[in-house]
């Protein structure tokens, strides 16, 4: 099979596609007997095939570049409308089953490899020198009485500003000229090292996680450090280079300098962070986060009266048994209550929501879970210990169509008995395959407001952001966008695909969690819904609460 020089950008894309075809066939059939080898696994000898098998670990290295590469042309070439999406993520994810995650760490790396140029980055001016304050000039009875002579000196004293300005401006764009040629060669490095060599996509992974704590103006930047880390990656294991990395990235931070001359005093605020993970097999999160100096004060401060025992408890002589780090976590949810109930009590942002039947709610026992509009489930215990025993809300749920009650008319913005309403109906966003939380969805009007679509609850369903701005309000189908619509029949919300008849339902284990569903399937599940969080590959998942 003849290859061809991978240096070169000016290949016959007819030659090109000829050799990804073939080559893909070679792989595909290569792997296949492969797999069908590895099943004498009683009579293999590890000896006989290690040296083998580290070959073929190096080889898949290489497949880094070929995802970056294809990623580049699908984020260029507009990928996503095959899926009636604006974003060549869901392309990605429908068509080749990857992760969000996974996607996105193929298009930043695309976007590191193949992306335009980095351009020269000004910075912010120098800080002004203060005005000569003509009370602070030494004393000259001539000076003084010579108008002529003043006008002079300040005129002298505003041309020598302008020109130390002048020079500090063409030493900001010289500094930062220089800058961007130094980051554009060593992304053509990167270029080329990535595309002629070999690294795993973890450790390319690791490297680009640990470069997210690097200063805008470190020194070296973020091309040539990642560069220096893949060299590296050559003769190091990965925990050794990501120590080595961390290192590196703590020196540049503390060379980094504006090229104003000064110091970026924003770069800690600029890093903090704070991330909260999909509930685990037991229902439990865990939060992870990076605080500026600041706001670490401020929790500091806060969290201060967990530190002593007993101090949420108003009875005297209480034997508290709870660990330090327990109070901590019990201060945390008081805070965030009260935060809940002094903020807009009457908006429905300090409600959380639950969904159930009648059925369900007269058949309760100590290890129902019942799902709620954040995407955490919540027991029958739970719901006591959140002061929820007394619904405030009350949505009926009709048992002919299994829509909620129609509530509302004439406002563009939904009232929330209308998003409680929703919520019931649809827990999730009501886009095919979405288990983002109605939490943090949008109530989207099926027929746009600006084509006259009125805030009834039959023309509102809710979509996640990213499946809300990929909606055609138009409903034309044109550049192959979908919309979503409701079913004339069930009165479900779904999406309407170009060139297809009906409807494609959300039909995602989080979207059968919710009462339409269940009244839809005459009464509760036999079983519990599997524990949110619960994958069977062990992999991390994703944060609760990021934008979708």
């Amino acid at each position: 099979m003849a290859g061809y020089n991978p240096t070169s950008q000016n290949q016959d894309p007819q030659i090109a596609r000829g050799i990804i075809r073939e080559s893909i066939a070679h792989i595909s059939s290569g792997l296949t007997n492969l797999q069908a080898a590895m099943h004498s696994v009683e009579t293999l000898k590890f000896h006989d095939i290690y040296l083998l098998m580290e070959d073929l670990e190096e080889a898949f290295g290489k497949k880094t570049f070929v995802d970056a590469a294809f990623a580049f042309l699908a984020q260029r070439d507009d990928a996503g409308r095959l899926v009636s999406s604006a974003h060549a993520t869901e392309y990605f994810i429908k068509r080749m089953n990857l992760s969000y995650g996974e996607a996105m760490d193929r298009l930043r790396n695309a976007e590191s490899l193949f992306g335009k140029d980095v351009e020269p980055d000004l910075g912010p001016p120098p800080t002004p020198e203060p005005e000569s304050n003509p009370e602070d000039l030494p004393a000259d009875d001539h000076f003084a009485e010579s108008n002529d002579a003043e006008e002079k000196a300040k005129e002298a004293e505003r041309k020598a500003r302008e020109e130390r300005e002048a020079r500090q401006r063409a030493e900001r764009e010289r500094e930062a000229q220089e800058r961007a040629e130094r980051e554009n060669e060593a992304k053509a490095r990167n270029r080329d090292k990535i595309g002629t060599g070999s690294i795993p996509a973890d450790v390319l992974r690791m490297i680009d996680f640990e470069l997210k704590q690097l200063d805008r103006y470190a020194k070296p930047g973020r091309h040539e450090l990642r560069s220096m880390a893949i060299d590296k990656a050559r003769e190091l294991s990965k925990s050794q280079l990501k120590t080595w990395l961390r290192r590196a990235i703590r020196q540049a931070n503390a060379n980094a300098v504006m090229p104003n001359g000064e110091r970026d005093h924003t770069a800690q605020l600029a890093k903090r962070e704070l991330h909260i993970s999909e509930p685990d097999a037991e229902g439990m999160v865990s939060i992870r986060g990076k605080l500026d100096p600041v706001s670490a004060a401020i929790f500091a401060k806060a969290m201060s009266p967990a530190a002593r025992p007993g101090f949420d408890r108003e009875e005297t002589g209480f034997d508290d048994t709870r660990s330090l780090p327990q109070r901590r976590a019990d201060q945390l949810t008081q805070l965030c209550s009260n935060f809940m109930t002094s903020r807009n009590p009457n908006s429905g942002l300090s409600s959380i929501v639950v969904s159930a039947t009648r059925q369900e709610l007269e058949n309760l026992s100590p290890d129902t879970l019942l799902p709620t509009d954040t995407g955490i489930y919540l027991t029958p215990l739970d719901l006591i210990r959140l002061g929820a025993a007394g619904s405030d809300y009350l949505c009926i749920m009709d048992d002919t169509d299994f829509q909620p009650l129609a509530l509302g008319r004439s406002k563009r913005s939904a009232t929330l008995a209308q998003k409680l309403a929703l919520i019931a109906s649809e827990m999730v966003c009501s886009h095919d395959g979405c288990e983002v939380s109605a939490m943090n969805c949008d109530v989207h009007h099926i027929v746009a407001w600006s084509y006259q679509g009125v805030t009834d609850l039959k023309n509102l369903t809710l979509r996640c952001r990213r499946h809300h701005g990929d909606n055609n309000d138009a409903q034309d189908f044109r550049h192959n966008m979908a919309h979503a619509a409701r079913c004339p029949d069930t009165g479900r919300a779904g999406t309407q695909y170009p060139h297809e008849v009906g409807l494609r339902f959300n039909d995602s284990v989080a979207a059968q969690q919710s009462a339409h569903h269940k009244l839809k399937t005459q009464g509760p599940p036999t079983e519990s819904p599997p524990a949110p969080g619960d994958d069977d590959d062990g992999t991390a998942q994703p944060d609760l609460f990021a934008p979708a």
